[in-house]
């Protein structure tokens, strides 16, 4: 939709415990904790910081080339698979 791609990361990647600005690993960071310092003194909030972590990743699979993942026309066909939206949805935009 809208010329998107999807793009599989490993499911466990570290995005949260990954410092996004330097790359730093927090081996320690438990699910309670929504703000931590990195070792370099980055301030990172949890859910930003994995966020920035999963896009640069998924850049970074794309880039290389070696990623699974759709482009172009091949959405619809995984947009079919996932439907988001009630099926008598995709009938009124059918018929209107």
């Amino acid at each position: 939709w809208n010329d998107k791609q999807i793009v599989k990361i490993n499911r466990f990647y570290p995005s949260s415990k990954t410092c996004c600005e330097c790359g730093w690993i927090n081996q320690d960071l438990n699910l309670s904790i929504r703000e931590w310092t990195c070792e370099n003194g980055h301030v990172l909030d949890r859910d930003l910081n994995a966020a920035k972590n999963i896009l640069k990743e998924g850049l970074k699979i794309i880039s290389s080339g070696t990623g699974d993942y759709t482009g172009g026309d091949s959405n619809k066909t995984l947009a079919t698979k996932h439907k988001s939206v009630k099926p008598e949805a995709h009938l009124s935009l059918a018929n209107g």
